[in-house]
């Protein structure tokens, strides 16, 4: 299970479902839809959950 949690297309189709819902949500209350995108990679990132993580190769 956790392979699958780490693989970097997981990963990224988590950020871009992420991303459309802080999109969403930003527009629904009237701000910019750049806002609602940067506080939800923030909010997955390393930073806060850390749902998605830095890989090198």
């Amino acid at each position: 299970m956790t392979e699958i949690l780490s693989s970097v297309e997981f990963q990224m189709s988590l950020l871009l479902f992420v991303a459309l819902a802080g999109y969403l949500i930003a527009s629904n209350i009237n701000q910019s839809a750049v806002v609602g995108i940067i506080l939800a990679g923030i909010a997955v990132g390393p930073s806060w959950l850390g749902l998605v993580t830095r890989q090198v190769f």
